[in-house]
């Protein structure tokens, strides 16, 4: 065969492609696992500062806010900012700007204000594990299943 003829055969042509493709789809898995995980890192840093300034708040008022009768209420969207709002997570503009950042960098979230407004709790989904990261008046800040944390006339906290 003449030196100048001399090229790839087919067969080695597609064993590269074929090597290409896998490692390209390595890539891009690692890429997104990264991505959910810095997602999550997102929503608990949010909601760290969110109990921040629950503290601050109840530092000032002596309580987080008015009650809310319910078993966790679903936030499809942070309530606006409202300086006269009814309990921290609305009338407290750091507190609510964080709960905005972690429910946009999430699916869904909850929360609850125990009797009196003595007792909080918040919990936003995760991307890399099943449930949902929830923080509450007690400091606790873990992964939980269930969206019931309370509130109205019993204690707001993480199940």
């Amino acid at each position: 065969m003449n030196r100048a003829m001399r090229g790839f055969s087919l067969i080695e042509i597609l064993m590269v492609v074929t090597i290409i493709g896998i490692l390209s789809v390595v890539v891009v898995t690692s890429i997104s696992t990264a991505r959910n995980r810095s997602i999550d890192a997102s929503v608990k840093e949010n909601l760290h500062t969110v109990r921040n300034q629950a503290e601050l708040f109840y530092a000032n008022a002596g309580r987080y806010g008015t009650q809310v009768a319910v078993q966790g209420s679903a936030i499809d969207e942070a309530p606006a900012y409202n300086a006269s709002g009814a309990h921290f997570l609305i009338s407290d503009r750091p507190a609510n700007s964080a709960l905005r950042q972690a429910l946009q960098d999430s699916d869904d979230g909850f929360f609850a204000i125990g009797v009196n407004g003595q007792t909080w709790s918040a919990a936003v989904s995760l991307k890399t594990v099943e449930g949902y990261w929830c923080v509450d008046a007690n400091g606790e800040g873990k992964v939980v299943e269930t969206t019931t944390l309370g509130g109205g006339t019993s204690a707001a906290r993480c199940p």
